[in-house]
């Protein structure tokens, strides 16, 4: 499944914030940008009008490994929590991440411990045990967060 948080600077789009035919300038706001995504996604989960919550950074264990990913979030409707990761990879590689349409474009991050364990909580959100904020939280899912880049995208087959 994929979250997508719509950020606009009074324009039509966020492509034109992050895409704007000056690659120096784009990989500027780009990185920039990557620094404090992730507050931008506590402030919105922190609004009741939120679908999510969030509560806290979630770290999955096995055995003496671990690994921590960007957020936990809980949907506020029914409960359900998800270990969330999000991916705010606009001007790199020549823009072919500003938009996430398909699976295959976060592969990249395969071979990473974090990654790998959180792509195998896709298929089995019960192997590992989660604990945000210091306790053990049961999730149900996992999620990508991208940016949304202003236009709808066929997202069915990513997650």
């Amino acid at each position: 499944m994929l979250i997508g948080l719509e950020w606009t600077e009074g324009r039509s789009s966020s492509e034109d914030v992050f895409q704007t035919g000056w690659p120096e300038r784009d990989n500027f706001r780009s990185r920039l940008f990557g620094m404090f995504s992730e507050d931008v996604v506590r402030c919105w989960a922190g609004s009741s009008r939120a679908r999510h919550a969030c509560t806290g950074r979630p770290t999955l264990l096995g055995g003496a490994d671990y690994a921590t990913v960007d957020f936990t979030l809980e949907r506020r409707s029914d409960g359900r929590r998800f270990v969330a990761e999000q991916k705010a990879e606009m001007a790199w590689m020549d823009y072919a991440y500003l938009r996430l349409e398909r699976a295959d474009q976060i592969t990249h991050h395969a071979g990473k411990r974090a990654f790998d364990w959180f792509l195998e909580a896709a298929g089995e959100p019960y192997k590992r045990i989660v604990k945000a904020g210091g306790k053990v939280t049961p999730v149900d899912a996992t999620l990508v967060l991208e940016v949304v880049t202003g236009r709808p995208a066929d997202r069915s087959g990513l997650l």
